[in-house]
C-alpha cells in the first residue's frame, strides 16, 4: 500500500489503513519514506560599491507517528531529514539573480515489536478515530538574506513533498483439522456426483 501525502500540510487520521486481522497474524511492518525540500529565491542587488548577495539552505524534517488514544500511546515510526550540506549563494553588483537550494532524503524501517504491532497496526476491534497515524513536516531552513548591505530577497518559494509506503507482512491462518475434513468430504461429494453423471 503506497500513499503520496502533500507534506506542506499536517495530515492526521485514517490516510493509511490498519491491518485486516482476518488475513492472518501480523508479523512485521515495513515503512519506506522518501522526501525533498527546496527553496527557490531571487536576490536583487543594488548597484552600490559595496555589492552584496543572498544565500539559503533547504532543510526540514518529515515525521510519521502512530497515535493511539486507547490505550494512550504515541510512537514515532520513522523520520527523514532532507538537509542541504551547504547554503546556495548568489552575489554581485547591480544584478537580479535566481538560485535554488535543494535537498532529499530517504529511509527504510522495519517494526517487529509485538506490542507496537498490536496497539498501532492491528485493526481488530479498533476505532479509527482513536487509532490512526499523523504525518507532519517541520521547516529547518537556514541562510543569510541580504548580506553585504545592498541585497534583498525579492521573491522566494518554499516547497516540499514526500512519499510513504507501508507494507504489512503476515502469516496466513492454518486451517483446523475439522476444516480439512470438511474440504475432503466436499471433494468426495463432487467426485461421486461426477461419476454418477457419467454412469447415466
Amino acid at each position: 500500500m503506497e500513499r503520496v501525502i502533500p507534506s506542506k500540510y499536517n495530515v492526521s487520521g485514517s490516510f493509511l489503513p490498519l491491518f485486516n486481522s482476518s488475513l492472518g497474524t501480523l508479523e512485521k511492518v515495513s515503512i519506506e519514506m522518501q522526501g525533498w525540500r527546496s527553496i527557490s529565491f531571487t536576490c536583487h542587488i543594488l548597484p552600490l560599491n559595496t555589492g552584496g548577495g543572498c544565500n539559503a539552505r533547504a532543510s526540514g524534517i518529515f515525521t510519521l507517528r502512530a497515535d493511539s488514544y486507547h490505550p494512550w500511546s504515541f510512537v514515532t515510526l520513522a523520520t527523514i531529514a532532507p538537509d542541504a550540506p551547504t547554503a546556495t549563494s548568489v552575489g554581485g553588483y547591480g544584478e537580479t539573480l535566481s538560485a535554488v537550494s535543494y535537498a532529499e532524503a530517504s529511509t527504510f524501517v522495519e517494526i517487529t515489536n509485538p506490542t507496537i504491532l498490536a496497539i498501532h497496526f492491528d485493526g481488530a476491534g479498533k476505532d479509527p478515530a482513536k487509532t490512526h497515524f499523523t504525518w507532519y513536516f517541520q521547516s529547518m531552513d537556514g541562510g543569510n538574506i541580504g548580506f553585504g548591505g545592498s541585497a534583498t530577497i525579492s521573491s522566494g518559494n518554499y516547497d516540499a513533498d514526500a512519499t510513504v509506503k507501508l507494507t504489512y507482512h503476515y502469516t496466513a491462518p492454518i486451517p483446523e483439522p475439522e476444516t480439512y475434513a470438511l474440504m475432503l468430504a466436499g471433494l468426495g461429494l463432487v467426485g461421486w456426483a461426477a461419476r454418477r453423471r457419467r454412469t447415466r
